[in-house]
């Protein structure tokens, strides 16, 4: 995949998508319901990574990867509890 062309490339990415959603149908899961669910964690984990930055030093080009990581972690954290 990683040598071939957009198309291809595409055309495996398809591939991986059907068979998600088919193990999804196998185990009786809505694909959508759960990709909405994904994109509100991802969203929430975001949002909190945000502040965090914008209370801390301020801008994100201020931190290291490693120390938004960390925030991102935090917000994983905080989902748990």
């Amino acid at each position: 995949m990683k040598n071939g062309t957009k198309e291809s490339q595409t055309d495996e990415l398809g591939d991986v998508l059907f068979t998600i959603v088919n193990i999804s149908r196998f185990l009786k899961l809505s694909p959508e319901e759960a990709m909405v669910h994904a994109n509100h964690k991802f969203r929430s984990r975001f949002s909190f990574v945000e502040t965090s930055v914008k209370e801390g030093r301020g801008e994100f080009a201020d931190y290291t990867l490693d120390e938004l990581e960390a925030f991102w972690q935090l917000a994983k954290g905080r989902e748990q509890q």
